[in-house]
């Protein structure tokens, strides 16, 4: 009995010793699937990289600017998920570069600069930094950019993926720096030529009542209009205003053959403009003969 218990506690013994060596070839396995699959990424990375240096080469063997940006827009909008994810940022790049050389041209030979163009070039540094694929010239050249132009600021994250040299020459620094700067303060120039390229979702959400996804001072006045509310609104144009309008154009044509709406324009031209919307966008059928729906210099109304 004394060597039977002696050997159970032998065998006891040499149990952790190949859990852990089972442990160790299984975590080797894993370390040995985990170096293949990063050896077979960079590998495709590679690929991916050099791929986009050769598309890069032909489009800029482009000379008009125009069409080589035209060209850049087309390719970034191709670009598949893991192209993106690794060559976002650098495509949006080159796209600011062209940009900046015909922003150089301009104001080398015009009389006034043309403002619109640094905002365009503004929006797309920012494109640059909110796209995967950032790295550190990437962020470099934006920071030169809106130090060099004398643009807004913008937050600069650190970068997400391993340094590489760009496949074209970025148009700046320039050595006629002092003449490329914007003479704006950075709000007035944000005002004045940034509007396009502003965020204006302002809690956007679905709604059922119409064909957009309304910020939700649209959806409170839908509301109002469907409570039979007066309303007072107050907003810029473009804001979306004319859209929900239409909600309450319907809800007139769909209440009865009589409810009068008033829509009220500046011009002749715009009026016919909604009238023409309104008979495209909803069919009515009157229960007597006669009656359509109709505009006049100021209002849009049924009528007999």
């Amino acid at each position: 009995m004394k060597t039977s218990k002696n050997k159970n506690t032998a065998d006891n013994k040499k149990k952790p010793g190949k859990v852990a060596a089972k442990n160790a070839g299984k975590q080797a396995m894993l370390d040995s699937i985990a170096a293949a699959n990063a050896k077979k990424e960079e590998t495709g990375s590679a690929k991916l990289v050099q791929a986009w240096h050769f598309a890069c080469k032909n489009m800029y063997a482009e000379p008009n600017l125009a069409t080589r940006y035209a060209l850049l827009k087309d390719h970034f909008t191709a670009l598949s998920k893991d192209r993106a994810k690794l060559l976002a940022a650098e495509v949006q790049l080159c796209m600011l570069s062209v940009l900046l050389e015909y922003w150089i041209e301009i104001t080398r030979t015009a009389a006034s600069k043309d403002l619109s163009v640094a905002g365009l070039i503004w929006h797309t540094a920012r494109a640059v930094l909110s796209c995967s694929g950032q790295t550190k010239t990437t962020n470099a050249s934006v920071e030169t950019t809106l130090e060099t132009l004398n643009l807004p600021r913008l937050d600069i994250l650190p970068p997400a993926v391993q340094d590489r040299a760009l496949p074209f020459k970025f148009a700046l620094p320039s050595s006629a720096k002092h003449s490329l700067a914007v003479d704006l303060p950075a709000k007035e120039f944000q005002l004045l030529h940034c509007g396009p390229y502003l965020d204006r979702s302002i809690d956007s959400a679905p709604d059922h009542r119409v064909e957009f996804e309304p910020d939700l001072w649209q959806r409170k006045v839908l509301d109002g209009i469907d409570a039979d509310k007066s309303l007072l609104v107050v907003a810029p144009t473009s804001a979306g205003k004319t859209f929900i309008s239409f909600y309450a154009m319907r809800k007139v044509l769909e209440a009865d053959d009589d409810s009068v709406l008033v829509y009220v324009a500046p011009t002749k031209a715009l009026v016919n403009q909604i009238a023409a919307e309104i008979q495209a966008r909803y069919s009515k059928k009157f229960k007597y003969p006669g009656k359509s729906v109709w505009a006049s210099e100021s209002s849009l109304f049924p009528s007999s």
